[in-house]
């Protein structure tokens, strides 16, 4: 129950601290269409990432790293070689880019225009674009790395394993996947394709044991799409 509560307080911690700015944008908008282009702007967009994905860090630093309940060792933030490195980026890559052209074809095939597949945000100009990428392909791939397969995924493992769960793996991919998927608050496309996308970067960081595929594969996928996105609008 403890961790569960961990993660409630993270959500709610990012909704107080989400909320106000939120409301400010609110106020200065008219209809409701006017209201929901203002909060998916861009600058907008990077805004409540940074605030959110600094919670996703801070929070379990000062409630499992602090009192050691969870290391960096074992989080997979650790000095690697050189030739670990090159072998974890390419396969990083290798997954992100190769997830995202999967997505690209089948969002292609069933010609879907929902929202979903890559991170919100009105692109109108180059600006725009590289706001989305900062926020889309470095903020989040980080941070919600660090959360999500780091926490959410390696550390629940851990605590399951000390409680002597037998299906430790299972459960805290099931648990760390379905997670990540739901607090993306996309349509139900969306929510599969991110499902999906959170057992592949889990996969990878529980079998290199470093976060460092997980993130490259994560900054690659978003950027794939949001390029593609830029490309369209263009």
């Amino acid at each position: 129950m403890f961790v569960i509560g961990v993660f409630i307080l993270v959500i709610l911690l990012a909704l107080v601290f989400s909320i106000p700015v939120a409301f400010f944008v609110i106020i200065g908008s008219g209809s409701a269409a006017d209201i929901i282009s203002a909060l998916t702007t861009p600058s907008m967009v990077l805004t409540l990432l940074v605030i959110q994905d600094l919670i996703l860090i801070l929070t379990p630093y000062f409630i499992y790293f602090r009192n050691k309940a969870l290391t960096w060792v074992e989080l997979g933030l650790s000095s690697m070689s050189l030739k670990d490195a090159v072998n974890r980026v390419g396969l990083g890559l290798v997954a992100g880019i190769g997830y995202a052209a999967v997505i690209l074809a089948v969002t292609k095939l069933i010609n879907y225009s929902g929202t979903g597949s890559v991170p919100g945000g009105q692109l109108n100009n180059l600006t725009d674009y590289i706001l989305l990428i900062i926020g889309g392909s470095i903020v989040a791939p980080i941070s919600e790395e660090f959360f999500f397969r780091g926490v959410a995924f390696g550390g629940v493992k851990k605590w399951l394993e000390n409680r002597g769960f037998k299906d430790s793996f299972v459960l805290s991919l099931a648990f760390s996947s379905i997670f990540f998927a739901a607090v993306h608050g996309y349509d139900i496309f969306g929510t599969t394709v991110v499902l999906i996308a959170g057992i592949i970067f889990a996969f990878l960081y529980y079998k290199t044991g470093s976060l460092l595929s997980p993130m490259i594969a994560h900054a690659f996928y978003n950027g794939v799409l949001i390029t593609t996105d830029y490309m369209h609008f263009k």
